[in-house]
């Protein structure tokens, strides 16, 4: 895109702000998709944990709870060592 925009100033040509200005509103879209999508990230995560506990009990999320732990246990020891 640099190469053929350099070309066309060079040329005295405008016509690559047409399709310039479309890719940075295209852009500009997606990154506010995103963001809507990580403000929305942490309400599902809770509703999937809400529902996991709600059917199934508390069981699951303590051994997920118990693996959390043992992990960042590793990671400590591993840190301590390294």
């Amino acid at each position: 895109m640099r190469v053929v925009r350099r070309q066309q100033q060079a040329a005295g040509n405008t016509a690559f702000l047409g399709v310039e200005s479309a890719l940075d509103i295209g852009f500009r879209v997606v990154m506010v998709i995103l963001h809507w999508i990580f403000d929305l990230v942490p309400l599902a995560v809770f509703a999937v944990v809400a529902r996991t506990v709600g059917t199934v009990g508390i069981g699951p999320l303590l051994s997920m709870g118990v693996f959390v732990v043992s992990v960042l246990v590793a990671l400590a020891l591993s840190r301590c060592f390294i």
